[in-house]
């Protein structure tokens, strides 16, 4: 370059060789000079300092914190051969092991005497460690992990179509096919829910309360049984609730999937869920509804026994999947509240409408004959998969949640977006034009309808209004969101009266663990014995077998008069609950009903359940949950009215009670 630009100039050329590290004459450079950064500081004195500071806090790192990373890494066993510095030592597990390996590899660096020569070796491996760090962190930010944090600001709502996508779905293809090839294990189990809810905003309490027992980390499926033969609009109106229904349970922060079938027939529709829910390994093992508790009201007539037998026959099917049962009991409230959030307009009233001329079903359990909200006879006639799209935009952009109204915490969406679909009290007609009163735990909310829906101050969540919420409507939200707000200082009771494989003791210990509403609540056992002589031998075995599962309990009894006979005023409320069931021996016997004959040869268990009753509202009435083991209905040997009376007996007057029964497959096992 300089002899061409000489030659064009006509210079003579210009051939001295400039410095550089090429030939190693130059004296700068990171190469050549190490205090390159103390020269081109402002102030060299401050950078010495930092390298002394660097230095101490490395140094401490390496010495103090690396030795009990070691011990962490070599618990896990990810490496042979290296479980010896596993070992702790005192109350804090302090890894002496690894102090001194830490210290033999720090004095072999000094010993080497010239740390120009490690300080490559060193940086390398922080360099490699950070790497890891950085590929860690990129890692679970690509696998969207619900358990990393990584955002730091919103992201947006936008469907880019992206390969990710794309690498999901492969990733969980093979996931499953991989899990459906591995043996399942005790120590694996996980509670798989079947959430027979019907339509679940109307039902947000059940979906709450199964969101605390999955948490997430396990399956939950909503299931709605539509109440209508197969057809192209029905299969219409099907995926329009579909999508409504998943963007409502994300808006909950609910992780459940949904599944409906349509069917007029409850039984046979909830058999269909039965069967093909889930997929490989992810199928319920548990099923999930709400108690009935207005199976009496109106007593035997054709309309009442049908709808008594097929709730009664899911129960059965049920068991005869091989599955748990579980019935939730929301106190004397129910777990319905569609009707009542309609008359005072708490949530979008509009949807929980309903146009088609429909009987009372079912206040709290499933479905039998009515239609889904926004299923009228118009939308059945004219449903189209394209005009839909709309509809369901406008219901989705106009919503405002209770958190942004009220300030109520984890309340959004407590409409019943779609619902409606039952009566929540058969004995009262909630009809434009009259009062009435419903009751909403221990306040009874007293409503005018006309002046609710007329009155020019009628209080509408669909915009925002200076006005505050009534004492009604602050009842009615703080019944709807019971299973969402966390309790401090629960008490939990247990109730283990058989033994069905440990699903009583496992649930609610789950919903003592973080993410559930009764997180870190006290854990009480209850037991029966036969003796009383033995009592303080099986106290002393129930808690030795709670510690060896690991679970964490504040005290076990023992009942040893459970086999007493009842009083009399618990066998004349039994008495007139079921009298209007039971049916002579030399009549015709309606499919439902109680024969004497079926009550003589049941009295036994009878006389236990209404014991079991005394007992419960001796010691559990001001606990925040009781759980009960349920009893088991013999087919052939006891009738859907008996059965559910029994049930009725046993929960009623008590807070909200949870009746387990599991299939006698072991859920604990002793090893870890």
């Amino acid at each position: 370059m300089q002899m061409a630009y000489s030659l064009h100039f006509g210079m003579e050329p210009f051939s001295q060789p400039p410095d550089c590290s090429s030939n190693n004459t130059c004296p700068y450079g990171l190469m050549n000079y190490f205090q390159i950064m103390e020269m081109e500081s402002l102030w060299g004195p401050l950078i010495t300092a930092g390298i002394f500071a660097a230095t101490l806090s490395s140094a401490l790192a390496s010495l103090v914190s690396a030795p009990k990373v070691f011990q962490a890494v070599c618990k896990d066993r990810l490496f042979p051969k290296i479980g010896y510095f596993a070992k702790g030592y005192g109350k804090n597990e302090e890894p002496r092991r690894a102090y001194l390996l830490t210290f033999i590899i720090a004095m072999a660096m000094i010993a080497i005497g010239d740390l120009n020569a490690i300080a490559p070796i060193i940086s390398n491996f922080f360099l490699a460690s950070y790497a890891l760090i950085n590929y860690a962190c990129f890692d679970a930010s690509f696998a969207d992990s619900p358990g990393w944090l990584h955002l730091f600001q919103t992201k947006p709502d936008v469907n880019w179509g992206s390969s990710t996508q794309a690498h999901s779905y492969k990733n969980a293809l093979s996931g499953m096919i991989k899990l459906s090839n591995t043996e399942e294990h005790v120590k694996n189990y996980r509670p798989q829910l079947l959430v027979l809810c019907g339509n679940a905003a109307s039902r947000p309490s059940l979906v709450d309360f199964a969101n605390s027992i999955t948490k997430g980390s396990s399956l939950m499926i909503c299931g709605y049984v539509v109440p209508y033969n197969p057809s192209d609009r029905v299969y219409s109106v099907m995926r329009k609730l579909e999508r409504q229904l998943s963007e409502w349970l994300r808006k909950r922060r609910v992780k459940s999937f949904y599944a409906s079938v349509a069917n007029c027939s409850l039984r046979a529709g909830a058999q269909s869920l039965l069967q093909v829910c889930g997929l490989g390994k992810l199928r319920p093992n548990i099923v999930l509804i709400g108690f009935k508790t207005n199976w009496h009201q109106g007593g035997p007539t054709f309309q009442t026994l049908d709808e008594l037998n097929e709730y009664f026959g899911t129960i059965q099917d049920a068991f005869d999947s091989n599955m748990a049962v579980c019935v939730l009991r929301n106190g004397d409230m129910g777990l319905d509240f569609s009707e009542a959030m309609k008359l005072l307009n708490v949530g979008e009233s509009k949807r929980l409408d309903i146009n088609l001329d429909v009987n009372v079903v079912d206040k709290d359990g499933l479905d039998s004959s009515n239609p889904p909200a926004g299923m009228s006879e118009s939308n059945l006639s004219n449903s189209d998969p394209k005009s839909g799209n709309d509809d369901e935009k406008a219901d989705t952009d106009s919503s405002n949640t209770l958190t942004e109204n009220f300030g109520f915490e984890d309340a959004e969406d407590e409409n019943g977006t779609y619902g409606g679909e039952d009566n929540p009290n058969g004995e009262k007609d909630l009809k434009k034009g009259v009062e009435a009163d419903i009751e909403v735990g221990e306040t009874k909310l007293h409503i005018d309808e006309d002046r609710t829906r007329n009155s020019s101050h009628a209080f509408s969540l669909r915009r925002r209004s200076s006005r505050r919420p009534t004492t009604e409507q602050k009842a009615l939200i703080a019944s709807i969101s019971r299973f969402q707000r966390k309790i401090k200082k629960g008490v939990i009771d247990v109730w283990w009266l058989y033994d069905d494989g440990g699903l009583t003791l496992l649930i609610p210990h789950l919903l003592t663990i973080p993410k559930s509403y009764l997180e870190g609540a006290k854990l009480r056992v209850f037991t029966i014995s036969t003796s009383t002589r033995t009592m303080e031998q099986e106290q002393r075995s129930m808690a030795a077998l709670l510690s060896k599962f690991r679970i964490n309990f504040s005290d076990v009894s023992v009942i040893s008069d459970i086999g007493r006979i009842p009083r009399p005023d618990t066998l004349m409320r039994w008495e007139k609950l079921i009298a209007p069931f039971v049916s002579l021996d030399d009549c015709e016997v309606l499919p439902g009903t109680t024969t004497r004959s079926e009550l003589d040869s049941q009295r036994q268990k009878t006389y236990r359940q209404l014991r079991a009753s005394e007992l419960l509202r001796e010691h559990s009435t001001e606990s925040d949950l009781v759980v009960i083991t349920l009893p088991v209905p013999r087919k052939g040997m006891v009738s859907a009215s008996l059965y559910l009376s029994w049930l009725d007996i046993m929960t009623r007057g008590l807070p909200p009670t949870l009746l387990v029964r599991g299939n006698q497959t072991s859920v604990l096992t002793f090893y870890s």
